[in-house]
């Protein structure tokens, strides 16, 4: 994909499927920002049909094989997407699991993908919204502020639970360490992160 001069990254970047492998397109999500990089008004830009090269499929970021154990997922803004195709495939082979979802955002314009949500109720899923400011989504759960151990407390069963956190660099680190201070193993805790562009 030739990008016009001036993006210093190139014309190659990192993407999490935000589809189910149940699903027959492929879906990515991204966050764009004002103004947009160079890269991101050129993705958007492109027109229905055009060819996107992808390579190296890798990570670990993947549900355990167990379905007994307990899920906790943090999400921070775009960092949602795996946790939506995770909750699609579930919703789709119909396998319950116990799944707390944290979705942390600035504002409830950026509560994405809340019909999968809805769907992933069937198999288990609890979505608790953490905004920092303005209210709610419309009959959504959650709390204003930060996601503090209080409130992880109160709607997770930390001890018997596997945690995963994706987001901005800086907040994944925040709740690793956060999330180690109030007693988890490393062996609990995955991580997934997003650095923009």
């Amino acid at each position: 994909m030739p990008l016009p001069p001036g993006d210093s990254k190139g014309n190659r970047r990192t993407f999490t499927l935000a589809s189910s492998p149940t699903e027959s397109t492929l879906r990515i999500g991204v966050k764009v920002y004002d103004p947009p990089s160079d890269f991101k008004k050129y993705l958007m830009t492109l027109p229905v049909g055009e060819t996107i090269s992808a390579s190296r499929l890798g990570g670990h970021f993947v549900l355990p094989e167990d379905a007994k154990i307990p899920l906790v997922f943090i999400a921070g803004g775009i960092g949602i997407t795996p946790f939506r195709s995770m909750i699609k495939s579930l919703a789709d082979r119909d396998e319950t699991r116990d799944i707390t979802l944290f979705h942390l955002i600035k504002t409830s314009d950026e509560a994405v993908y809340r019909d999968i949500w809805k769907e992933g109720k069937s198999i288990g899923l609890k979505t608790r919204y953490i905004i920092q400011t303005g209210s709610l989504p419309s009959g959504a759960a959650g709390d204003i502020g930060e996601l503090t151990p209080g409130i992880i407390d109160a709607h997770t069963d930390q001890a018997r639970s596997r945690f995963y956190i994706s987001g901005p660099p800086g907040m994944v680190d925040h709740y690793k360490a956060l999330l180690r201070a109030n007693g988890c193993s490393r062996d609990q805790i995955m991580t997934d992160f997003f650095a923009g562009y």
